[in-house]
């Protein structure tokens, strides 16, 4: 079997957000099982004039000469669409789209069958518009706001959107909210599947063992707040900088792993900030040395991996009370399991810190293993096995029909 993948961004461009290391695992899961996987996407280099192909772990990947690096353009879809009816088509058997990525190759649907993994739609990114508005700018929400809102965004978007989304084979949700959400668009549940995205094995592995990876940061006394990803606003970051000023400076510290504008935050904090920049192998030893790890994220769109990760790892979760991340601690009974994910009030510094108070306040206990019956659900090889079954099902109801 041959498959065609659209993603903007990739690992090789330097990207480590969710969806890239998500792609990336899943297009060298199916090169081992000896599929063909051929990835296009965005230039490589700024100034590239022709495309660039390099391979990676059985993996083929085709750069485009876009004039944006890792972004969605009408130059970005025309190149693609271009480059694959010249090249791919012909021996094509699926075309997998990472969100958007594949949206210039829907006119060849009715030759190839076209999977798209949603994680995150136009509508939550307008959503996550209101939560910045209320949040992170400090202004009040009123009808009127969302109205506003709703009519010069939304809606003008809208019919275009649900035409556009309905236009592709078959959709896979990274969460049963997202898959939820796809529903309100048109699509038929026939046409939906949730595969959630996979953490590797070695988050599950050695939780009582000394950290394997050289990382420069001592345990202290003190309980360690750890923070992961992208320090950019909408992670919330400002949030839980306000909650640290209400927690005592002698008992807390903080773990920040990540860069982006909003690392400076931290500076002017009263608690020692320790900030690391890491690469992904070193993620499972990062997270046991937090206490607790916090994500503060006001972002209604996606569903960051890294809350699968410090949960594999061992780590106790405290996250945003959002839909798609309180609906998982129910489906999970994660809070059934020693308490080890809790939800606070989106945007509350207040909560933010009551809660942490109250966590790190409970009685600490050694749990023998990391989510319990969850490793297998979670498993990368669990994740590129629904995938292939999924793809070899739509090819030959294709060839079929």
């Amino acid at each position: 079997m041959n498959v065609v993948g659209c993603i903007r961004g990739t690992t090789l461009h330097g990207s480590l957000g969710g969806m890239e290391l998500a792609a990336k695992k899943l297009y060298e899961g199916l090169a081992k099982s000896d599929i063909k996987v051929t990835v296009l996407t965005s230039a490589l280099k700024k100034n590239q004039v022709k495309p660039i192909v390099k391979y990676e772990c059985g993996v083929e990947y085709v750069f485009l000469p876009t004039s944006t690096l890792q972004k969605y353009s009408d130059e970005y879809h025309l190149l693609m669409s271009d480059y694959f009816e010249k090249n791919l088509l012909s021996s094509t058997d699926v075309i997998h789209s990472s969100s958007a990525g594949a949206s210039g190759l829907c006119k060849f649907e009715k030759e190839i069958p076209i999977v798209v993994t949603w994680h995150g739609t136009a509508l939550e990114q307008e959503l996550d518009k209101v939560y910045k508005y209320q949040y992170l700018d400090g202004k009040q929400i009123r009808a009127t706001n969302v109205e506003r809102l709703i009519i010069s965004t939304i809606l003008p978007k809208l019919n275009k959107t649900r035409k556009h989304y309905c236009s592709y084979t078959h959709h896979v949700g990274i969460s049963n909210y997202m898959s939820d959400i796809l529903t309100l668009y048109g699509v038929p549940q026939s046409n939906i599947t949730t595969i959630p995205n996979s953490i590797s094995d070695n988050f599950f592995e050695n939780h009582n063992s000394p950290t394997k990876e050289n990382i420069n940061f001592v345990k202290s006394e003190k309980i360690v707040l750890g923070v992961v990803g992208r320090a950019i606003p909408e992670k919330g970051h400002k949030i839980f900088v306000k909650a640290l000023s209400l927690l005592d400076s002698e008992k807390y510290e903080v773990l920040l792993v990540g860069a982006g504008s909003e690392a400076a935050l931290y500076d002017d904090v009263s608690q020692k900030v320790t900030k690391l920049r890491l690469d992904h192998k070193q993620m499972p030893s990062a997270y046991k040395l937090m206490d607790l790890f916090i994500n503060p994220t006001i972002r209604l769109s996606g569903f960051d991996l890294t809350i699968l990760e410090s949960l594999a790892a061992n780590t106790k979760v405290l996250v945003s009370d959002l839909p798609q991340y309180s609906a998982f601690l129910e489906e999970h009974n994660f809070n059934k399991i020693n308490n080890r994910m809790s939800c606070f009030s989106v945007g509350e510094p207040e909560k933010l810190a009551e809660s942490i108070n109250q966590i790190v306040g409970e009685k600490n206990t050694v749990l023998e293993q990391a989510m319990p019956s969850k490793k297998g659900l979670l498993s990368d090889k669990v994740m590129i096995e629904h995938y292939s079954n999924l793809f070899e099902n739509l090819k030959s109801k294709r060839k079929g029909g």
